[in-house]
């Protein structure tokens, strides 16, 4: 008794439960209809002024999603037919708003319509596939039975936005969904012998083949570099149609967001502002000046130059006319290339990059003036202003780490066309050589098995040969800027203050595209040996666009290598100290004291200063001189002068803004340097000095070379002849 009593109370309970729900389900359906009539007396009441309003109205766009809003949630099958039957109807009451001017609203009905494909319910597929032939159909009728343009665009960009969400595309009820608009078109008995049923076959055939991209990215989608490229892949391949081009650039900011990559997303929309710039100046919607804006540009991002800037059309090359065209506008507006512009001031913004930004102002004043937009204006200037005190206050402290970067080289088959290839992958800020090795380690090991994976830890060329075809390898090497310096930047004292020419973290991290890289080797086959016998191979990489770029990684265009004997290595290792510390001592620069006192310890401390002391002992030693090119001994002579030069000018610097409690430190550098001076005195050959300093002296009475013989006899006790007297 008491079993069935407990089971009579479940079965009650249920039902109530089932009661309850269905009340609540039919007073949710109830209170959908309302909402719907409500909209649709307001629809057809305000219809004329609608009609005369643009379509950018508010009203109409707030009306426009409050309809679409009902297929993005879970209403019921009945709810969701009147939704359907109420947005036809709103289709033939506003074919004006849909079809001219802004895209907005046909690409947001689009874009829903293609994302019910996929539902589990059937009736809301077949209502949506319905919905979606019956838009091409009016697009079809509103051009004069010409073309279904915008709809076919809109489709498209609304699938490729829809890929992220590879559930949704990758369903095979997705597929169905496609075959059925076919099915639709081509029972139209009205529209038989015109041109809508091949547009609409030539609109889902394009969306299949859209669509072959997911099955790719999904294999891709832990691989956030080639997620990447594979994206920027398809961008290229619609460099004949902005808009399907725009898309996949806007996907591509997406995920360097996603990854907190700002500096890529800057560059994603800049080339996105500069493809709209491109076509507003080609139908004429804009009058700035064609060739500075582009110069502009170019000096932002030369990538932009060959990437958007072309001659004629967008996506730097002819407009694919094969493709359909919106042609009336469209998102192609000043407005939204305004608001481009001010997302790619954002992005850079956050990525530190302050340098760019008054550049970017330059194409956004001219806007800004002729609109008499005078707050926007006073915000320019504002943030110009913050940009610049930024600047100010990274230059002083030198606390700002852009990049660094990495040569990372593929070998196998596994990796498919990325076999052989080498790529310069860019990481935020300062990412050890550890942490990118263990990243991709743990990621390709995952892909292809442990088995299947090796790393080269090598910085060598490694033989193919030796490798197993089965395996992939992947070798990692740091890299660094490569940036021509001047010839005559040992004795100025390398670049102006303010940051120009290469002295800046900026200079060395912006628009580069050149790397450098070194590897050891003794004629013995050993990587380090005696100083002597220590040559470098040293290995200079230019990629085929310059960092930053719309990707982090960019493919290896052009490789070069040349040796260093072991006196060039010398002379190399001495010239990078000289020009450091000319950086860090030049004049109207607040000077880095950490940096200063660390780079002054290293060159003349006595506990570390034996690699100075070591090159010239090996290499200037009268002994072992004639050993060695004289024109070589000659330029590591002249570096030394310059090298006791600058130490002594930095010496000089950390005295005067040295406190207190650094006096004892300061006097043990300056201990060091009168030991490193005094054993660097005979071995330096003084009548050479004397020759050097007398020609300079010729052109300027007081150059480098002469002010080092006076500290030199200052410090070691030892008289040199004046060079100017005979």
């Amino acid at each position: 008794r008491s079993s069935s009593s407990s089971s009579a109370a479940a079965a009650e309970m249920w039902a109530e439960n089932e009661l309850v729900s269905l009340k609540d389900a039919n007073l949710a359906t109830e209170a959908g209809l309302v909402v719907l009539d409500t909209m649709d007396a307001l629809s057809a009441n305000c219809r004329r002024k609608f009609e005369v309003l643009d379509s950018t109205n508010c009203t109409l766009s707030h009306l426009f999603d409050l309809y679409l809003g009902f297929l993005r949630s879970n209403h019921s099958e009945t709810l969701l037919k009147h939704a359907f039957a109420s947005i036809r109807a709103l289709i033939s009451k506003f074919p004006m708003m849909l079809f001219k001017g802004d895209t907005g609203l046909c690409g947001r009905m689009c874009y829903e319509m293609i994302r019910c494909f996929s539902s589990r319910l059937e009736t809301t597929r077949h209502q949506s596939c319905m919905l979606l032939y019956l838009l091409m159909r009016s697009n079809f009728i509103f051009t004069g039975r010409t073309n279904c343009t915008r709809v076919h665009l809109q489709a498209i960009v609304a699938v490729s936005q829809l890929i992220g969400d590879v559930v949704v595309t990758s369903s095979p009820r997705f597929q169905d969904s496609l075959a059925l608009v076919n099915n639709l078109s081509s029972s139209d008995r009205g529209m038989q012998h015109s041109k809508l049923p091949k547009a609409v076959a030539e609109l889902t055939r394009t969306m299949r083949k859209v669509l072959m991209a997911t099955a790719q990215m999904k294999e891709h989608e832990a691989e956030p570099e080639m997620l990447v490229h594979l994206q920027h892949s398809l961008a290229d391949s619609y460099s004949g149609t902005p808009e399907l081009r725009l898309t996949w650039l806007e996907s591509m900011a997406r995920v360097h967001s996603k990854l907190g990559f700002h500096s890529e997303v800057a560059m994603c929309h800049l080339h996105v502002a500069a493809l709209m710039a491109d076509i507003l100046h080609a139908q004429g919607a804009i009058a700035a000046d064609d060739s500075r804006r582009r110069r502009v540009f170019a000096t932002i991002s030369p990538n932009v130059l060959a990437a958007e800037l072309a001659e004629t059309g967008g996506g730097g090359g002819q407009v694919d006319h094969s493709f359909p065209h919106d042609d009336s506008g469209g998102g192609f507006t000043e407005d939204n290339f305004i608001r481009r512009l001010e997302s790619v001031r954002e992005s850079l913004d956050r990525a530190e990059r302050y340098e760019l930004v008054p550049k970017l102002y330059h194409i956004l004043q001219p806007y800004y003036e002729r609109r008499r937009d005078y707050a926007k204006l006073i915000q320019m200037h504002s943030q110009c202003s913050e940009c610049y005190q930024k600047m100010m206050s990274i230059y002083s402290s030198g606390r700002r780490f852009l990049a660094t970067y990495f040569r990372v080289s593929f070998f196998g088959k596994v990796f498919g066309c990325d076999d052989g290839c080498e790529y310069i992958y860019k990481e935020p800020h300062v990412t050890s050589l550890g942490t990118i090795t263990e990243r991709l380690s743990a990621m390709y090991s995952e892909k292809l098995g442990p088995d299947n994976f090796r790393l080269i830890t090598d910085s060598s060329a490694p033989l193919r040969s030796d490798m197993d075809p089965k395996v992939g390898y992947l070798q990692v090497t740091f890299v660094e800027p490569h940036l021509e310096e001047p010839a005559d930047q040992l004795a100025s004292g390398g670049g102006s203050a303010g940051g120009g020419g290469a002295d800046t973290d900026f200079d060395r991290h912006n628009n580069i595209c050149k790397f450098v890289y070194e590897v050891p080797f003794t004629p013995g086959g050993k990587s380090h040996g005696q100083l002597h016998e220590q040559h470098i191979k040293k290995t200079v990489i230019k990629t085929k666009s310059c960092f930053p770029y719309v990707e982090k990684r960019i493919a290896v265009d052009v490789t070069q290598s040349f040796q260093l004997s072991p006196i060039e290595v010398a002379c190399e290792s001495l010239r990078r100290s000289v020009l450091d510390l000319r950086r860090l001592t030049a004049k109207n620069k607040q000077p880095d004291m950490k940096r200063l006192q660390l780079k002054l310890q290293g060159c003349v401390s006595t506990q570390v200063n034996a690699g100075p002391l070591a090159y010239a002992r090996t290499f200037l030693d009268k002994e072992r001189q004639d050993q060695f090119p004289a024109n070589q001994v000659k330029e590591l002579k002249k570096i030394y002068v310059q090298f006791v030069d600058v130490c002594w000018e930095a010496l000089e610097l950390n005295g005067r803004l040295i406190k207190s409690d650094q006096l004892e430190f300061h006097d043990n550098l300056r201990l060091g340097f009168r030991h490193m001076v005094h054993h660097l005195t005979p071995l330096l050959d003084t009548p050479l000095l004397l020759h050097q300093s007398s020609s300079e002296s010729a052109a300027e009475s007081n150059g480098a070379d002469r002010n080092s013989l006076h500290i030199l006899s200052a410090i070691s006790n030892t008289s040199f002849p004046n060079p100017t007297n005979k």
